[in-house]
């Protein structure tokens, strides 16, 4: 599962275009037979949702990987950091004038959030690790064990 993690964590962070390069990349090479890319972690695909923040509607895109030790946790999509520049909890803008908050990812439902919104840390059952992992307020009521 942690090699998983790491993969989710990279991918997040490019843009949809780079993104949308590496799953034609990885789809010719399978096409091809060129590399074993059942072996490799992959994007699975990329699915665009509309969601409300703040009352403005917006298209954010979630990415769905797979690995050989994703398991359960394939399933889960996680936000494209550039889709969203304030918490999908409270709306609190990552980036004003002086002041610059951190984004976080919510390892049970994939959202991204700000420090405040993000501050519990449960055990999350689909992910199968020994540890707790960082989870929002919202999915931390239905993760505690």
């Amino acid at each position: 599962m942690s090699n998983h993690l790491k993969f989710i964590h990279l991918q997040v962070s490019k843009s949809y275009d780079q993104l949308q390069k590496e799953i034609e990349s990885v789809q010719l090479n399978r096409d091809n037979d060129n590399v074993h890319t059942s072996l490799l972690p992959c994007i699975e695909r990329i699915v665009g949702e509309e969601v409300k923040l703040g009352g403005v509607s917006r298209i954010i895109r979630r990415v769905f990987i797979r690995s050989n030790d994703s398991g359960k946790y394939a399933r889960l999509g996680w936000v494209l950091m550039n889709d969203v520049d304030c918490c999908m909890i409270c709306v609190m803008k990552f980036k004003g004038l002086f002041t610059s908050y951190p984004k976080y990812h919510c390892h049970a439902c994939g959202n991204i959030v700000c420090g405040n919104c993000a501050d519990n840390f449960s055990q999350v059952v689909e992910i199968e690790l020994d540890r707790s992992v960082r989870v929002c307020k919202s999915c931390y009521f239905g993760q505690v064990k």
